[in-house]
């Protein structure tokens, strides 16, 4: 092949030419997408490196964000509180709205830009906000806003984090810091609500003597109800008449919770009725409501029918502190692996049962009936036996008769048929406000827990919190700027440069 006096053909060079134009042209496409990457939520990814997997998402989150069919928008209104006293209050505060931006972003990368997040500042985004707090009658800030075309949910500070206020005087100077980090459960239950064109309701059976919505007082339901409320389910109660009863029909779930008087024929039928129709039923009843003197056929009978058994004797374990009555306030620490109680047994809380009863399946129950033990008590367990026919409650104490051993306290039967799902719990005290803020997590993500799977949405349950706050390197918004400029930019395209650089070197 003739060459030139330079040493290299004029096709060789322009070959060499097109060769160093192709490899800038692949240089720059690569710094424009690491760029592209970087600023487009849609194709990022992070890696949650903080003790405890503060940021990562639980699959049943990342379930409902792949099912979103319409955009949803976060907007956050976060603003430190000033404390009367010196207890550093507005710093955890605000450390606490930096954990909640940061879970969002998380939602927003998760989502493949189904999600969206905005962060206004009460201050320099002050117009808005007003506008904002005004159209939605809005008494403080410290919220998020979950928002689709037609909804909104509002979802405040304190629940999505637990913060010890604390206190400053001479006899006891205590800071204020977090306790736990639980956002992911209220913001993904508002995701659901948004999301939904119909909101799931469920029914409580009123009027019978047992414990109350509304009520905020220590055997009422007002803690169970608002938590309710919050995870997209509307509570409503009902009454059932003695004769002719109805079930409302636009419920998915009724409840029946620690009746003191009994169901009549009558109620039990059309209990059975909606059941029948693919109604779930949530059932907590007392051992000994009605008293035990006093027949509870029908009940029995809707139980027996259902594939479900309960005792009609008081649990007791008599190696705990209290003493009396103290000795039927269980622990429990044994839950089954169902998607009720999972994710309680991965936290390995305990939750509170008091005044229980033995659940069981039925020895009757028809082959296809399923009845799964969701949670039981310790081996030291036993049914405390009356002491005589006059009484209906025994001594607290293990008598001759009255065996330990573990006992189921809480079951569920799944749908059979057209039949809708059951949760029968051997107690109402497990829901209540002073149970449930004894008991803590556990009793409320039971209760929780039980509702969304007889509503069907298990993409809810297992949302857990964090009790850990992990340490943090803090950046000023232009040390931000700057690291990106390096890092996304500047050093992409020195690369490319240098690249550059070698190829002309090497034509010389």
């Amino acid at each position: 092949m003739a060459m030139n006096k330079g040493g290299f053909s004029t096709g060789r060079r322009a070959f060499d030419v097109a060769e160093g134009l192709g490899l800038t042209v692949v240089l720059f496409a690569l710094v424009a997408a690491i760029v592209y990457a970087a600023t487009r939520p849609s194709v990022r990814v992070r890696l949650d490196l903080t003790e405890g997997e503060t940021y990562t998402l639980t699959e049943q989150t990342k379930q409902v964000l792949a099912g979103l069919d319409e955009p949803i928008e976060f907007i956050s209104i976060m603003r430190p509180e000033l404390s009367a006293y010196p207890t550093g209050l507005a710093t955890v505060q605000a450390e606490a709205a930096d954990y909640v931006h940061s879970l969002l972003h998380e939602y927003e990368l998760a989502s493949g830009g189904k999600v969206t997040v905005r962060v206004l500042d009460p201050t320099a985004d002050r117009l808005e906000v007003v506008d904002l707090m005004q159209s939605l009658h809005l008494a403080r800030a410290n919220v998020v806003l979950v928002r689709s075309r037609n909804r909104t949910e509002q979802v405040f500070l304190q629940e999505l984090v637990t913060i010890d206020e604390g206190t400053s005087n001479l006899q006891d100077i205590h800071p204020a810091e977090i306790v736990d980090l639980r956002a992911e459960g209220p913001l993904t239950s508002a995701l659901l609500s948004v999301s939904s064109e119909v909101l799931p309701r469920i029914g409580f059976l009123t009027a019978m003597g047992g414990p109350a919505l509304g009520d905020f007082e220590q055997f009422g339901l007002g803690l169970l109800e608002q938590s309710v409320r919050l995870q997209g389910i509307e509570p409503q109660g009902f009454e059932l008449q003695t004769a002719n009863a109805v079930v409302p029909p636009e419920l998915d779930v009724v409840a029946v919770i620690g009746p003191r008087s009994r169901l009549t024929q009558a109620m039990v039928d059309a209990l059975a009725a909606f059941h029948a129709d693919g109604g779930a039923l949530l059932l907590a009843l007392d051992p000994e409501s009605p008293l035990r003197s006093q027949s509870d056929e029908a009940m029995d009978g809707f139980l027996r029918d259902l594939g479900l058994a309960r005792g009609r004797y008081i649990l007791v374990q008599d190696d705990l502190v209290g003493e009396g009555n103290g000795d039927s306030v269980l622990p429990i620490r044994d839950f089954a692996d169902h998607d009720v109680t999972a994710s309680i047994a991965s936290q390995g809380t305990v939750a509170t049962f008091v005044a229980t009863g033995q659940v069981a399946r039925h020895d009757d129950a028809p082959a296809n009936v399923v009845v799964e033990r969701l949670a039981r008590t310790s081996q030291l367990a036993f049914a405390d036996q009356p002491l005589n026919a006059q009484s209906s409650a025994g001594n607290y104490k293990l008598d001759p008769g009255e065996m330990r051993g573990s006992r189921w306290v809480a079951a569920a039967r799944d749908r059979v048929g057209g039949d809708g799902r059951v949760v029968l719990f051997g107690t109402s005290r497990v829901m209540t406000n002073d149970t449930i803020q004894r008991g803590g997590a556990a009793n409320l993500s039971l209760s929780l827990n039980a509702i969304q799977w007889l509503t069907g949405r298990q993409d809810a349950l297992a949302v857990r919190p964090r009790t850990r706050f992990e340490s943090r390197v803090e950046l000023f918004a232009d040390e931000q700027t700057e690291i990106f400029s390096y890092v996304i930019i500047a050093m992409p395209l020195a690369g490319a440069l240098l690249g550059l650089l070698v190829w002309f070197t090497r034509r010389r």
